[in-house]
């Protein structure tokens, strides 16, 4: 016998017998979202999933409303209360910034309804903060607070194409829609190469293709878009040192440059990847102290830190 369950009611009677409820689950979960001391006053309030604390809520999507003109930024409350008219900061990719709620809603699939505030543990969508975020970040009461941890994705954006519109009078609107479309989408990556191309990539073939059709019904009107074959990026790498050594001569034979390879330490990945080693350094002040650190913090040969040509990463 088959018995056909409404996939709704079935998930949602799933989350409300099975997940804890915040107020359990903050209390062992606050050590890995939050990145500052849990024994400061923010800290505590994610811990306790406190109501009365520091309004900490993270920001995890931006969903464009149904003009998309503009975004509710959708997120969770850890702690304290968000209402209409609040005052908060705003600590995203960029410079922490001051910021006004318009209007907290309640955001049910397609349509959202306006409710006063949210106490801890709910979800909740602001009006008028979305200029302030680029994708996802840290909204507070609290001077003293530090962020959450960004959210990881197992996978990458490595499915890339190039947009261009049919008619050159819609440029403009390719730019803007281009722009809405890395907004509200978490994983896709929007950019413009060197050769002057738009380019989109996304994490495969479907992803791309929702994101190329939104880009082009919904952010820029229907305007028609040319988009180029697929290409799709191979990264390689190496887990142990190599056992042999690669030999180049020079043009006129009077020089060899000998080359052996090994896998960089965890760690040092791990920084670059969050942004904390600048593997950008230009000048020689910044390059002195980029040696300084391989060599203090990341375990590197002292004189190996002062000659790093370049570092290489994912295109």
């Amino acid at each position: 016998m088959l018995f056909r369950l409404p996939a709704s009611n079935s998930l949602l009677r799933l989350i409300v017998e099975i997940l804890p409820s915040p107020k359990e689950a903050q209390a062992y979960r606050a050590e890995k979202l939050y990145n500052g001391p849990l024994d400061d006053e923010a800290g505590m309030a994610i811990k306790l999933c406190s109501a009365e604390g520091p309004l900490m809520l993270y920001v995890s999507k931006m969903v464009p409303n149904l003009e998309g003109s503009r975004f509710y930024a959708f997120g969770r409350v850890f702690s304290g209360t968000v209402y209409s008219g609040q005052k908060l900061r705003i600590l995203s990719e960029v410079e922490p910034r001051e910021a006004s709620v318009q209007a907290t809603v309640l955001m049910m699939g397609p349509s959202v309804e306006q409710v006063s505030s949210f106490p801890a543990g709910c979800m909740v969508g602001l009006v008028g903060v979305d200029q302030y975020l680029l994708k996802t970040g840290t909204l507070t009461t609290c001077d003293s607070a530090m962020a959450f941890h960004q959210m990881k994705y197992t996978v990458a954006p490595v499915v890339r194409v190039a947009v261009s519109v049919a008619n050159a009078a819609h440029i403009g609107k390719l730019a803007e829609g281009l722009r809405r479309l890395s907004k509200s989408d978490p994983l896709v990556q929007t950019f413009l190469s060197p050769s002057g191309e738009h380019i989109v990539a996304g994490c495969g073939e479907l992803h791309l293709e929702i994101c190329l059709k939104d880009l082009q019904d919904d952010f820029m009107k229907g305007c028609e878009i040319k988009v180029s074959a697929p290409v799709v990026s191979y990264c390689e790498t190496i887990t142990a040192p190599t056992d042999m050594t690669c030999v180049a001569k020079s043009a006129n034979k009077h020089n060899r440059i000998y080359l052996t390879a090994e896998p960089v330490s965890e760690e040092l990945c791990a920084a670059i990847s969050d942004g904390k080693f600048d593997i950008e350094a230009r000048d020689h002040e910044a390059r002195k102290q980029q040696s300084t650190r391989l060599h203090k913090e990341f375990g590197w040969d002292a004189n190996e830190s002062k000659k790093v040509w370049a570092f290489g990463t994912p295109l």
